[in-house]
């Protein structure tokens, strides 16, 4: 598995992907695409696949070319919705004529947000706290009870074997 750094390298010795940022991503609307790249101030993003060599490929370049599957102007957008979970945030972009496309990022220091137009209209949910942890995101009491219930046995488990 390529980390967010080395294909940060990789753009970086291509001019057509210099200066953009990348984050891990899970689209539903964009089948195959591991990755989001976004640059501040250019109205596009693009969702993408790195191509990675195989054992029979003879090179040592840890990849090999990235694949554009899908391209989204910033202007197609009405409003973003924006949800930060624990680890990962959710961006719901919003069309004039209701059209939705969600984009989940996680484990990423690029934010999506710092690439947005001012024209875009960024509504951020608000959570509480606790709302962004697992098990408690549904806010189901089911789902809250089994959480807290495995939380509390990892936690037993580790005072019990390192204490």
């Amino acid at each position: 598995m390529i980390n967010n750094y080395e294909i940060l390298q990789f753009m970086n010795k291509n001019k057509q992907y210099k200066g953009y940022q990348v984050a891990q991503t899970d689209s539903k609307q964009v089948p195959g695409a591991s990755h989001l790249l976004f640059k501040a101030g250019i109205d596009r993003f693009l969702f993408v696949r790195i191509i990675e060599p195989t054992r029979d490929t003879p090179t040592t370049d840890k990849i090999l070319a990235i694949e554009e599957l899908a391209s989204y102007k910033f202007s197609e957008f009405e409003t973003v919705k924006y949800d930060q979970f624990s680890l990962s945030q959710r961006y719901t972009f919003t069309r004039p004529n209701g059209e939705q496309l969600i984009v989940k990022t996680w484990v990423s220091s690029a934010t999506l947000r710092s690439a947005l137009p001012d024209k875009v209209k960024l509504i951020v949910v608000d959570r509480k706290w606790y709302n962004r942890i697992v098990g408690f995101r549904s806010k189901k009491p089911l789902h809250m009870v089994i959480a807290t219930v495995i939380y509390a046995a990892i936690i037993f488990l580790y005072f019990k074997y390192f204490f």
